[in-house]
């Protein structure tokens, strides 16, 4: 059955969904629309992370071959190679992993235990939140040069639009 862990550190705060190998893909699919995510980590007993299961496996290893989902285990078509990082890793470098294995979801692991979850989502929008980060800091200092130097920010042009200086 899939459960809910509690993580001790995370990209975002949340929890760390998790499945049980055991669990049925049908078991596991539920969980996974009930929190609108698009995996489960799966562990060991011992909360070890183990695979990954996402909605990609359950459509190309379930729905696309006609299996019973009902009768298919979590662990008959999981992801086995884990891409994993560490608390302490970059948002950069979760990135790079993320582009150069062509993946949407990275745990983040201390030892053997998920602890968070970065997805395709965190990074686009941290993107997102560096570009208008970005974009203030230039107006700001658009609008500082500007009042040093009025006219400095305006472009003057002649009468085909090319730019006089």
């Amino acid at each position: 059955m899939a459960t809910l862990a509690q993580p001790q550190r995370s990209a975002r705060p949340q929890n760390v969904l998790t499945a049980n190998p055991d669990a049925s893909v049908v078991e596991a699919a539920r969980i996974m629309s009930q929190h609108r995510v698009g995996c489960l980590l799966v562990v060991s007993g011992q909360g070890h992370l183990i695979g990954i299961l996402t909605e990609r496996d359950i459509i190309r290893r379930v729905v696309a071959c006609s299996r019973d989902p009902g009768q298919t285990t979590v662990a008959d078509i999981m992801n086995r190679k884990v891409m994993t990082c560490s608390p302490t890793t970059p948002p950069a470098s979760a990135q790079r992993i993320m582009a150069r294995y062509g993946i949407r979801h990275l745990p983040i692991v201390e030892g053997k235990v998920p602890v968070g979850m970065i997805s395709i989502r965190d990074v686009l929008a941290r993107q997102l939140a560096e570009a208008e980060a970005r974009l203030s800091r230039q107006g700001t200092l658009l609008k500082q040069l500007e009042s040093a130097h009025p006219g400095i920010t305006r472009l003057v042009t002649d009468s085909s639009g090319r730019v006089i200086i």
